[in-house]
């Protein structure tokens, strides 16, 4: 089969190119070429987002393919860009959305209403299958939704409370930095991507995937806090975790540096999936993959790549726990939430993005000068 993968070089995407490619399929990647990718696939430097639907035809040239997976569309507009572009293209068109537009349910089926409306992130991507939905009559080619959930391997670590840069949540655990925790045995799903990737893929050009929808999960459930402990034993430190309160998060929202909706719109809800659709569909697909083995593979890894730590997060991480335990009179000096916690030597760079961050009259202060300096 001619694969195009729209993106290809994310954390879920690349595991999809790397299996397709092994399962002797021919791999196209659409992106703007900044990351590495397989040599194996071939290439086509483009940007979705800031170039015309026309530059971009011309760059695919006579090409066409029996499948484009398209995993940068956020919204309705985007989307509509890509299938402009693609739909005449192809024989199934695989738009990635996500298990976040689900509403809360005891266990979550493809039936389970996608009404999730406390997330912007949520709203739009269910926008976009409403809209695939009702005018799939319309399109040259099937359509099929997909919708991953919290997805990881060896660069990736999930938590509650995340930051891009995945190794500051391994550091802080390492520092002996406590992690916050909202809501009281909150249930989580995480897939890895190695799981995902094969059930993806067997839904590429698979009648029963055709103008359907599917969530693509692991039957491994856990608690946040469970996953916290995970990481910390894998590092061994004792766990330590300190509640935030629901005010907090939603009060303080413009003091957070992070997205407070994230959490109260999704990882503050029980996430549990019955996975008996894509099961159905992809024989072979198990979805069994525990956090607590593969992540002894991101330890190894992150022992011996290149280590990014977000110091001004992990600043902002450190004044919400801080600002918790204050509401409940509990002293935070018996607590490392401090530069000083650090084991690792720190830059003159990173110790002042650490400071600016750690504090609420120097975070306002550095906002009000980028707005000033935005205005001139």
């Amino acid at each position: 089969m001619n694969i195009l993968l729209v993106g290809g070089s994310g954390i879920i995407s690349g595991y999809v190119c790397n299996y397709a490619l092994s399962a002797g399929h021919n791999v196209t990647i659409l992106n703007r070429g900044k990351r590495k990718m397989n040599k194996n696939a071939v290439s086509i430097v483009a940007d979705i987002r800031s170039e015309t639907v026309q530059q971009i035809s011309q760059k695919l040239g006579k090409n066409d393919f029996d499948v484009v997976v398209d995993f940068i569309s956020y919204d309705v507009a985007q989307l509509k860009k890509s299938l402009e572009i693609f739909s005449h293209r192809c024989k199934q068109y695989i738009f990635i959305s996500s298990a976040t537009v689900y509403a809360t349910d005891d266990v979550i089926t493809e039936n389970t209403p996608t009404n999730n409306n406390n997330w912007d992130y949520a709203v739009k991507k269910a926008q976009c299958e409403d809209y695939l939905k009702n005018f799939s009559s319309e399109l040259n080619c099937a359509y099929t939704i997909v919708r991953p959930y919290i997805t990881y391997d060896v660069s990736r670590v999930p938590y509650q409370f995340s930051t891009i840069e995945y190794y500051t949540i391994i550091n802080r655990c390492r520092n002996e930095k406590p992690l916050p925790i909202y809501g009281q045995n909150v249930r989580c799903t995480l897939t890895s991507s190695k799981d995902f990737a094969i059930a993806i893929n067997g839904l590429f050009l698979n009648e029963k995937a055709f103008n359907q929808d599917f969530h693509i999960t692991s039957d491994y459930s856990t608690t946040w806090e469970n996953v916290g402990k995970i990481i910390f034993e894998s590092v061994n430190v004792k766990p330590l975790f300190v509640d935030i309160p629901h005010e907090l998060l939603n009060v303080t929202n413009s003091k957070l540096g992070f997205d407070a909706n994230e959490i109260l719109g999704d990882k503050g809800r029980n996430m549990v999936f019955d996975n008996s659709k894509i099961k159905s569909a992809v024989e072979g697909f198990k979805g069994d993959l525990s956090f607590e083995n593969e992540i002894k593979e991101t330890i190894v890894y992150y022992n011996t790549a290149p280590k990014k730590i977000n110091y001004a997060w992990d600043a902002r991480i450190d004044w919400l726990i801080s600002s918790a335990l204050k509401r409940n009179n509990i002293k935070t000096k018996n607590y490392k939430l401090s530069l000083n916690a650090y084991t690792e030597k720190l830059s003159l760079n990173n110790k002042i993005k650490y400071l600016l961050n750690r504090y609420t009259f120097t975070y306002y202060l550095v906002r009000v000068l980028r707005k000033i300096k935005s205005k001139l």
